[in-house]
């Protein structure tokens, strides 16, 4: 599965022209952002996009409560109370 669909649905969403992104050469990292906030690495990107399994780090009963849920199925920007920008 890559990211397109998802990014471009984004744009999509927002009314904005598509722009041709590298999802295997991404680049971010804000470590004394992060710092400040006491969460270091949390905004360093992996340079290639992809998909992967990672150990679940919220309690078990919570994610068994929502695990059925695909939240980029559910999207309805309609009934959003959420803004992206």
């Amino acid at each position: 599965m890559t990211p397109f669909p998802v990014i471009k649905g984004l744009y999509d969403c927002i009314g904005e022209s598509y722009f041709n992104h590298d999802f295997d050469n991404v680049v971010y990292d804000e470590p004394e952002y992060d710092e400040r906030l006491g969460m270091p690495g949390l905004h360093c990107v992996r340079k290639k996009v992809e998909q992967f399994e990672r150990p679940i780090c919220i309690p078990p009963e919570l994610f068994d409560k929502y695990s059925h849920i695909n939240f980029w199925k559910k999207i309805d920007t309609a009934n959003s109370a959420v803004s992206i920008l």
